[in-house]
């Protein structure tokens, strides 16, 4: 990497609001008084799937981003706004009177330069209706999806895997695990599929392609941790035991979907229920690196950080010994390159790789699990694969039991929400913290 790495850390709850409500009237209610939202512009909106009505609901559908006050704070928000249209048509659509509906959102994933939001519209008195509400950093676009059909119900996850086109142009797919409810056997797994492009050739009752999942037998423990998408691949990471995937490339074609389960090596296995040991996401991360997928653990008895290299061919897990490495040997790097006295008691917890090779880590102030709910962390990042620092700085009232980080340049196209329309985008470099 030449060129310095910032990141912003988004808060996962994402306040909803509608023509009462706006970020720039009520901002109060979100973040202290005198932060500034902006608006993310949108080069283009595309509902995929959701009737008659929902590029009307797209449409207004509107991305806020707001950042902290300190230039070293990394913490961001993010909220939705609702244009008056867009609010009466969900009213029509769910059948309830003015002023009856609530509506929320929050942050599921950031995979392949997409943002994928769910938002929930809440009647009280009737079933409630989600979306999927992605965006693509890549071309500033958004894309509205409905949520997988009511007869079934998702599993392990909320979180949908993105999957980017051939071409690196827009979404591909959209995939999520989920099962048919009354049903005890054990074929009851769906993987369901949600292809942009085939919307159009497909009557609204079949929007999502649903097919048999062999995933894990039901008596199988499985927790997804972590999920990416790889060369038509789809992965769902158990940090305690393995890596499940299913491949949707050319080769799928028929109603049933295999899936194949690649076992960590036994001196990285934790066994139990998740209370009874140090919580995997605490100190393990997988994810794509360059052309691999690495699996990385934070080894706190040896004080090192150790990384597997799947071997995809032959479906094992290999020791990669030039991405491990001391963690002292990473910390004394970066204290040489602070002007700031640190505690040297810093434990990097939550690790979150990236494509580049870049690892993100969070250094709370302490190791309790209730101060990472909501507190004030430093961050640092490093190359993993020159071992040089990238960066450190802090992120305030962060709850980091699920962080969503995002590069800082992610919403490049943006506008404060009470500036004219012909104004410059925000100012990003104030938001940088220490770089490298």
């Amino acid at each position: 990497m030449d060129a310095p790495r910032s990141f912003l850390a988004l808060q996962c709850f994402i306040p909803v609001h509608g023509l009462e409500v706006t970020p720039g009237k009520e901002r109060a209610t979100i973040t202290p008084p005198g932060e500034e939202w902006a608006c993310v512009k949108c080069a283009r909106k595309k509902a995929y799937g959701c009737g008659k009505r929902g590029q009307r609901l797209v449409d207004g559908i509107t991305l806020y981003v707001c950042r902290a006050d300190h230039p070293e704070d990394l913490a961001a928000y993010v909220s939705i706004g609702l244009s008056d249209d867009a609010v009466r048509i969900m009213e029509g659509e769910l059948g309830v009177r003015r002023g009856l509906m609530e509506s929320h959102g929050s942050l599921q994933i950031s995979h392949q330069q997409f943002l994928v939001m769910i938002l929930e519209f809440d009647p009280h008195a009737h079933p409630k209706r989600l979306y999927y509400i992605i965006y693509d950093s890549t071309d500033a676009s958004l894309y509205m999806i409905p949520f997988i059909p009511e007869d079934l119900v998702s599993t392990r996850t909320l979180q949908a895997i993105p999957e980017r086109s051939a071409d690196g142009v827009g979404l591909k797919q959209l995939v999520l695990t989920a099962r048919e409810p009354y049903l005890q056997r054990v074929d009851c797994d769906r993987l369901c599929v949600f292809t942009p492009a085939a919307q159009k050739d497909r009557p609204e009752s079949v929007r999502w392609q649903a097919m048999v999942h062999t995933f894990m037998h039901p008596w199988q423990r499985f927790s997804a941790d972590t999920m990416f998408s790889f060369q038509g691949k789809f992965f769902w990471a158990d940090l305690s035991r393995g890596v499940a995937y299913s491949d949707l490339g050319t080769g799928c074609s028929g109603p049933v979907v295999d899936t194949v389960f690649v076992r960590l090596p036994d001196e990285y296995q934790l066994s139990g229920p998740p209370y009874q040991f140090d919580r995997p996401k605490m100190s393990r991360t997988m994810g794509c690196v360059g052309d691999s997928i690495k699996f990385v653990c934070i080894d706190r008895c040896h004080e090192t950080i150790k990384a597997l290299t799947l071997d995809l061919d032959h479906q094992v897990w290999k020791e990669d010994e030039g991405f491990s490495c001391s963690w002292n040997d990473l910390w004394k790097q970066l204290i040489s390159f602070m002007n700031v006295e640190m505690p040297l008691n810093l434990q990097p917890q939550y690790p979150i790789l990236f494509p580049d090779g870049a690892l993100f880590l969070f250094l709370p102030s302490t190791a309790e699990w209730a101060c990472l709910m909501d507190g004030n962390h430093h961050v640092c990042c490093f190359d993993m694969i020159t071992k040089r620092p990238l960066f450190f700085g802090l992120v305030s009232n962060y709850h980091a039991i699920n962080p969503v980080i995002v590069p800082s340049d992610f919403f490049a196209m943006c506008q404060s929400s009470s500036a004219p329309a012909g104004e410059a985008a925000m100012d990003k470099q104030a938001f940088l913290p220490m770089c490298f």
